[in-house]
């Protein structure tokens, strides 16, 4: 092949009868990248394939297969996916809303050409079928003594073992894809949103800087809600391997089958994967996202042989606090140079009172004596305390007091014993919160 392209890519063209409703599903529900479009047709990429959709008049089933007694729409097209690629892939579509024909589930257990599978219409009635192989190289293998070899994808619904998303043992464990649909809560503080968003449409990874509780997760899943982005988050951790980020093999009955992890799983859907407090991990862990911070955009799946490449829409974002920062747990400069840096910190008073009467309910007269108390905590940061009271802490404050809690008890329960086992910080916090409540 030339330019780079590894392997034929397959192209499909199909009848729709409306642009931005087909644009809603296959960009919107499956999460395909939009590609070229005037005002007759659109391109989509589906998991690095292309689909045409033309203005037309949809065709609908032309005709139907009879699979042991079973109808099958004809034609249909799709994907074959990677096991743990499927039911995340299902659990998007679940989530989106999809009604499917055939539930995603296992057939032809513990025969050659063992695989999930899925079946669902798009809004003009084009059938669609994606399905993984447990097996990956037994794709074009014949059912044994069956008498069945198949040169397209059936359905035997007396074949198949329909699988619930919460019962497989492989999906149980496979990363989830957040997706919003609603607006999550963010208060906008400065210019966050329009460096992130630049940051974005440029595929450049970014760097969140600032204490715990302020909002930064928030504003992650806010960004993601945005643009219109599923989310993988993972919350690093000193035992951290890179095998957690990327995947591993695991035994599923008497098979071997690979997982993929977080990461994986977040270039494989074009999401925004972040990685919370990233200082946390291992070293030798975090040196896995430097492909995907540079100009190659790849993730070496080394155990696999495999090479990931990143598509446009995917997005690293990593977090720290750097007041945690020590000789052992520092971000490297060849790490954090990669990177497009945000700092965050506190609101200021008038806009952290309106954000905890916004979340919790209380009045904002009550909000802003929280925020005062916390004013107090932070001026002790150093000076007994390790950190001072975040901006999470009082709106669990706030939500003990909606409940009927004093907002004195609230506040040594939600801020006081929070911040510290020692008997004299906390005695000295507990002075602080007499002082307002």
């Amino acid at each position: 092949m030339t330019n780079g392209q590894a392997a034929p890519l397959f192209h499909y063209a199909f009848a729709i009868s409306d642009i931005g409703r087909s644009r809603d599903f296959y960009v919107g529900k499956l999460g395909c990248r939009e590609g070229r479009s005037t005002d007759h047709w659109i391109d989509f990429d589906l998991f690095g394939h292309q689909l045409s959709a033309h203005l037309g008049q949809p065709p609908g089933a032309a005709c139907e297969g009879q699979v042991d007694g079973h109808a099958v729409p004809i034609p249909h097209f799709g994907a074959i996916l990677e096991l743990a690629q499927f039911w995340t892939f299902a659990e998007r579509l679940r989530r989106a809303g999809i009604a499917f024909l055939m539930e995603p589930g296992l057939r032809f257990e513990g025969k050659p050409g063992e695989q999930a599978t899925m079946f669902f219409l798009d809004p003009d009635g084009n059938a669609l079928e994606f399905k993984a192989f447990v097996r990956p190289g037994e794709v074009f293998t014949k059912q044994d003594d069956a008498g069945m070899a198949p040169a397209g994808p059936v359905f035997s619904a007396t074949s198949i073992k329909v699988c619930p998303m919460t019962q497989p043992a492989l999906h149980a464990l496979a990363p989830e894809l957040e997706s919003f649909d609603s607006e999550p809560y963010y208060q906008v503080i400065g210019h966050e949103l329009e460096l992130f968003a630049a940051a974005a449409r440029k595929k450049l990874p970014v760097l969140l800087k600032g204490p715990t509780g302020c909002g930064k997760t928030r504003f992650v899943e806010y960004m993601a809600w945005k643009l219109g982005r599923p989310l993988v988050t993972v919350a690093c951790h000193d035992d951290l391997t890179s095998a957690d980020l990327v995947g591993r093999y695991l035994l599923a009955g008497e098979e071997t089958v690979w997982l993929d992890g977080p990461l994986t799983a977040a270039v494989r859907a074009g999401a925004i994967c972040y990685l919370d407090e990233v200082v946390e991990a291992r070293k030798d862990t975090t040196v896995v996202i430097h492909p995907l911070t540079d100009t190659r955009r790849v993730l070496p799946v080394e155990k696999r042989g495999e090479l990931v490449r990143a598509p446009d829409d995917f997005l690293l974002v990593v977090s720290y606090n750097p007041g945690y920062q020590s000789v052992l747990k520092e971000l490297k400069q060849s790490t954090r140079q990669r990177f497009v840096a945000l700092d965050f910190d506190y609101p200021p008073p008038e806009l952290e009172a309106g954000i905890v009467a916004r979340e919790t309910g209380i009045a904002l007269t009550v909000a802003a004596q929280l925020v005062q108390v916390a004013g107090l905590t932070r001026n002790l940061k150093g000076q007994g305390l390790d950190e001072g009271a975040s901006t999470r802490l009082l709106v669990h404050a706030g939500h003990l007091i909606a409940a009927g809690v004093s907002p004195r008890l609230a506040c040594e329960a939600a801020i006081g014993r929070a911040l510290s086992d020692d008997d004299e910080a906390v005695a000295s916090v507990d002075d602080l919160i007499r002082a307002v409540f």
